[in-house]
C-alpha cells in the first residue's frame, strides 16, 4: 500500500495576503513568462479619453480634419471627463478602504493558518477559530502565481497559500505536481 503524500504549510493571515488572495482571484486572463502588462489604470483613462473625444465629434455633428478641432473642444471634454476621473478615484479609494476595514474586522485577522496536503485532501486550520477539509475533487482549478497557490472551489470562491508558507521549494515543486494531477486545470505564471 502507498504511503501517502504530506505536505505541510503555516503562515500568519495578515492584510498583505489578503490582497495577494483578492488579486489571484481577480485575475482572469493568464500572465505569460516575461510579459508586459499595460497597468488597469492607464489602459482604462486612455480609454474614457477615447470615448469622451468620440462622444465630443458626434456631439458637435463634426466633421474632424486636425488637432486644433480637438483642442476647440478641450474645455467641453474637461467638464464632462473630470466627473467621472473624480467618481472614479473616489470609488476605488472607498472600495480599496472598505476591503481593509472588512478584513480588519474579520476574525481570521493576524491568525496562524496550517494547512496539511494529502494525496486525499486539504484540511486547514485557522488558531482558535475554524478548521475546514476540501477533497481535491471539490476544486474546479489552481492557479500558482509568483506570490502564491490559489485553490478556487467556483470561479471568485477559493482560498490563498503564500510562498512563503512552505519549508522548501521542493514542497512547493510536490504541491505543483499534485496539483496537477488532482485538479482538473492547473495554471502556473510563478515561472
Amino acid at each position: 500500500m502507498e504511503q501517502p503524500e504530506i505536505i505541510k504549510a503555516s503562515f500568519i493571515w495578515t492584510f498583505i495576503e489578503a490582497k495577494a488572495r483578492l488579486e489571484a482571484l481577480s485575475t482572469f486572463s493568464v500572465k505569460k513568462k516575461d510579459e508586459k502588462r499595460i497597468p488597469s489604470w492607464f489602459s482604462n483613462g486612455v480609454s474614457v479619453i477615447i470615448v469622451l473625444v468620440v462622444m465630443i465629434i458626434f456631439l458637435n455633428n463634426q466633421r474632424v480634419t486636425s488637432f486644433a478641432q480637438i483642442q476647440q473642444s478641450l474645455p467641453v471634454i474637461v467638464a464632462i471627463a473630470l466627473p467621472i476621473i473624480i467618481f472614479w478615484l473616489t470609488f476605488t479609494y472607498s472600495r480599496k478602504q472598505n476591503f481593509k476595514r472588512t478584513f480588519l474586522q474579520s476574525p481570521d485577522n493576524g491568525k496562524q493558518v496550517i494547512v496539511i496536503f494529502t494525496n486525499e485532501e486539504i484540511e486547514m486550520m485557522v488558531q482558535n477559530v475554524y478548521e475546514m477539509r476540501w477533497k481535491w475533487a471539490s476544486l474546479i482549478e489552481v492557479r500558482r502565481t509568483p506570490k502564491g497557490f490559489c485553490f478556487l472551489q467556483a470561479p471568485q470562491t477559493g482560498f490563498w497559500i503564500p510562498m512563503h508558507a512552505f519549508n522548501s521549494q521542493i514542497d512547493v515543486d510536490h504541491l505543483s505536481e499534485m496539483a496537477m494531477r488532482l485538479t482538473p486545470k492547473f495554471i502556473d505564471t510563478a515561472e
